[in-house]
């Protein structure tokens, strides 16, 4: 009688389990999700490191490295050294 009892508990209390599951959270929107890429690793030719980001942090990171590209090519052209003051 006890396990008689015991398992309609049990069947109950999953019933409710699985009830409350149809009210799941909606998902993530997809500008949300997470998009990984591998990067080499600095100073090995094996090891890559994987990098984690939304759509819009790799723009944004993807921007703001093309930007300092450009600075980099003007200082160049400028005929600017580390050492010059005037060019940073």
């Amino acid at each position: 009688m006890l396990a008689v009892t015991l398992f309609m508990m049990a069947a109950s209390a999953a019933a409710d389990f699985s009830a409350g599951q149809t009210e799941a959270t909606p998902p993530e929107p997809s500008d949300q999700r997470l998009i990984c890429r591998s990067r080499p690793t600095l100073g090995s030719r094996i090891t890559r490191t994987r990098v984690c980001k939304t759509a819009e942090d790799w723009r944004i990171y993807e921007h703001d490295m093309e930007q300092h590209r450009r600075d980099t090519a003007d200082r160049g052209a400028r005929g600017c050294s580390p050492g010059t003051p005037q060019c940073f």
